[in-house]
């Protein structure tokens, strides 16, 4: 039986997701703060986001293909089981560097809101009804990421509301494309390093095609193609 790859489709249904999200506040439905308005949409989007890059980093690096075009790698000395059930934090470190020598710098994007995502995503299969938000929603806050309520002294929406909101599908599509298109560029130096550019030794930079980011302009367009300012807030 012939395998197929599922991470272009899994990336594909997070933009339609975020277009039903757009469509979904440009009707009245929930609160809007610019571009960032309220969906129920966005916590599977979080949860298909992170599956699209695993996909992708299973596809692409610990595939048959890759045992042959990278035969010598250390990587190999990891049993396949064990490489398919680390954890995709730690698969995104050990990976690049077994196969390229490079990899993410931890401290930075993408590859620290890529672990952010992760435990939001977490936050969700695994929830738990805690009254205490993450603490890393001031931060979402900060990046108009996160829905808050503007009315002061009233209190904010539950955090899982707060992570319910469009701008939340837009940032997690976009950081896993930005992490999906990092891992291209690790494989690039390494092919320029090796002398080896005209060789194709995994199926990243086809594949990863699929994953485009959408620029805030998409949001805006949107929105103003449906008679509604971007700019305003409803209700």
């Amino acid at each position: 039986m012939a395998a197929i790859g599922i991470s272009g489709g899994l990336i594909g249904h997070v933009r339609k997701i975020y277009i039903m999200a757009l469509e979904y506040i440009s009707q009245g439905h929930g609160v809007r703060h610019g571009i960032n308005g309220y969906t129920d949409y966005a916590p599977p989007a979080y949860i298909i986001s992170t599956a699209a890059l695993e996909a992708f980093v299973n596809e692409v690096f610990i595939s048959d293909w890759v045992r042959v075009t990278m035969r010598d790698s250390p990587m190999w000395n990891i049993p396949r089981d064990t490489l398919y059930r680390m954890e995709l934090s730690l698969k995104l470190v050990i990976i690049p560097e077994l196969l390229f020598q490079n990899s993410f710098s931890k401290g930075s994007p993408p590859y620290q809101d890529m672990t952010l995502l992760i435990r939001i995503r977490n936050e969700f299969v695994h929830y738990k009804m805690k009254m205490d938000p993450p603490k890393y929603l001031q931060t979402l806050d900060q990046r108009g990421i996160s829905l808050s309520s503007p009315t002061v002294g009233e209190g904010d929406y539950p955090w899982p509301a707060k992570l319910s909101s469009s701008e939340g599908i837009r940032w997690a599509h976009n950081t896993v494309c930005s992490v999906v298109h990092e891992l291209v560029r690790f494989e690039s130096i390494y092919k320029s390093r090796n002398k080896s550019k005209d060789k194709k030794i995994t199926m990243a930079k086809d594949l990863a095609t699929n994953f485009l980011q959408i620029p805030d302009s998409f949001a805006i367009d949107w929105l103003t193609k449906k008679g509604v300012d971007p700019n305003s807030t409803y209700p």
